[in-house]
């Protein structure tokens, strides 16, 4: 296929409402339920008719290139890889489904076998869902499951943090700290098992003059104190993403983090979960990002999903270590349907193959960093932009959560998706937490299979877009700026 360029992307200059306008031009299917409170689907979305590599041919014949793997960080290794449709044909062609309770498939097996031998030691058993939200809810089942059979039934708190998503089932949303969850807070308002520390952002959280190593020993301290009010013998697990993105825009920890949260845990024997349902599979530059960014920090439990199987079938998975492994024995009390889908599982170790088979890894750190720089020059000195950062193919921009009206309509994070659209390039934005009030921003997730043209091309559309994306916003409300 030519190379894609800016012309063929962009559809002309944008005007101040342009922007607005993109909101409200999509088409809308009268027979699909589609999902809020995302601004683009509430007022319609583009029909996307086909995809290749990074990019996606829309009905109305334009091209977008695909910035966020998809908007989600789920096509890792961008789309019509010839050798995932083969795996998947002849699976298919051998058995489609089986339920796993009664019947094994080797698919399963196989793709354990392969992630675990890629793991470092880390871990000793793999289980297969269908989403990250049924990946989240399998680790706080197996995480209760643990504590049974270990004879502690009193132990039934979960901690996590502020700023954090975890997904979308009551579980996952009562672990996290989103949109939804706070929609649907009233159905357990009364709950006492969930239970919240600080988000460990350092940019937003630090006091003057606080390192990083300071910054993060007070973290710890605080999840002590937490600990110690609920009962250090009635706390289960404490969750955290490894790197944060669904609400604070690919968060890194901090230097010191996870080593001075795992000595708390350690010390009153509470279970870490690391949750790299986004963050991992490769994403930051590793399989895992806790070989990034965990300095020698490893899970008891740890959810992967969206990289796993690269959007060609839904699939997610839970790693275990040894320690829950030899305590849970032959297995947990928890199973699905679609549990280790035979189909699923030929099409996500034919997708990790693909990354190792042609170091996928390797060019995402490569076009990770080149990105981030492009992008801090064209943007770090905008007034507007707080801040920049990124670890391997995890990229977010953060804005400064006091320079634009939060009441805004629409806000700047959703006019930013449509400036995108407009130019040609698909964006994911993020309108800050459950209250709306953390700041909005954007995370940038692209394919692993990035080229260096590819990743001029993608740095030059994305500072274009946020720039008319702020030119839309000063038109429409001058006196806020």
């Amino acid at each position: 296929m030519a190379p894609i360029s800016l012309a063929d992307l962009a559809t002309g200059p944008v005007s101040p409402s342009d922007t607005v306008k993109a909101l409200k031009s999509y088409t809308k299917h009268p027979n699909l339920l589609h999902s809020l409170p995302f601004p683009i689907a509430k007022d319609g979305k583009p029909n996307a008719v086909h995809s290749k590599g990074i990019y996606w041919y829309l009905e109305d014949g334009s091209v977008l290139m695909d910035a966020g793997s998809s908007g989600v960080a789920v096509t890792c290794i961008g789309m019509g890889i010839p050798e995932v449709f083969d795996a998947i044909d002849k699976q298919m062609r051998k058995t489609a489904f089986v339920y796993h309770a009664y019947l094994s498939c080797p698919p399963a097996a196989e793709l354990a076998d392969y992630l675990l031998a890629k793991s470092d030691g880390a871990f000793q058993k793999a289980t297969f869902f269908c989403s990250g939200s049924e990946a989240i809810e399998a680790a706080l089942k197996l995480s209760f499951n643990y504590w049974r059979n270990k004879g502690q039934p009193q132990r039934r708190h979960f901690i996590s943090r502020e700023y954090s998503y975890h997904g979308n089932t009551f579980g996952a949303m009562q672990l996290g700290d989103s949109a939804r969850s706070h929609f649907y807070r009233p159905l357990w308002e009364e709950s006492s098992t969930f239970h919240k520390v600080s988000s460990g952002g350092y940019l937003r959280d630090k006091r003057e003059g606080e390192t990083e190593e300071e910054f993060s020993e007070r973290m710890s301290q605080e999840l002590e104190a937490k600990i110690l009010s609920l009962g250090p013998d009635t706390v289960m697990a404490f969750c955290a993403e490894t790197v944060n993105g669904g609400i604070m825009a690919a968060v890194a920890p901090p230097k010191g983090y996870f080593p001075a949260i795992s000595r708390v845990l350690k010390k009153y024997d509470i279970l870490l979960v690391m949750d790299e349902v986004l963050c991992g599979m490769g994403r930051v530059g590793t399989l895992h990002a806790w070989q990034t960014v965990g300095e020698g920090v490893r899970p008891d439990i740890q959810p992967i999903a969206k990289g796993l199987g690269g959007g060609y079938m839904p699939i997610s998975g839970v790693l275990v270590n040894h320690k829950v492994s030899e305590v849970l024995g032959e297995g947990m009390v928890h199973a699905h349907t679609y549990q280790e889908h035979p189909v699923a599982c030929a099409a996500a170790l034919a997708v990790q193959k693909y990354v190792f088979d042609h170091d996928l890894l390797a060019n995402n750190r490569l076009r990770g960093a080149q990105l981030l720089t492009l992008l801090k020059e064209g943007l770090d000195h905008l007034e507007y932009v707080r801040d920049v950062r990124g670890t391997g193919c995890l990229l977010g921009i953060e804005f400064e959560p006091f320079y634009f009206n939060p009441k805004a309509k629409p806000r700047f994070a959703p006019r930013l998706s449509a400036a995108g659209r407009i130019n040609g390039v698909l964006l994911t934005n993020l309108s800050g937490n459950q209250d709306f009030n953390y700041g909005e921003g954007c995370y940038l997730a692209p394919a692993f299979t990035l080229t260096e043209d590819e990743t001029n091309l993608m740095a030059e559309l994305v500072i274009k877009s946020i720039k008319d994306a702020h030119q839309s916003y000063i038109d429409d409300y001058p006196k806020t700026v």
